[in-house]
């Protein structure tokens, strides 16, 4: 439930122009999971090719890496 109110907030944030920055306290991940989920939703797509998308953009990473530089999907 708290994957989708990230997601939520960030993306009415993103409508109105703001910026995100996506962080996961614990670093279990998690940031990722909302990044894509938000690719997918503004990009209209399937998580499939939003996962593509992130990971091209962050060709340095693995499927279990975390990204040290922030994703700019806007």
């Amino acid at each position: 439930m708290r994957l989708f109110q990230a997601v939520q907030m960030a993306l009415v944030a993103l409508m109105m122009g703001y910026a995100v920055l996506v962080h996961c306290r614990a670093g279990k991940h998690r940031s990722g999971s909302v990044v894509v989920l938000l690719l997918a939703l503004l990009m209209g797509t399937d998580l499939d090719t939003a996962m593509h998308t992130y990971f091209h953009r962050h060709r340095d990473l693995t499927r279990y890496d975390q990204a040290s530089v922030p994703l700019q999907i806007c």
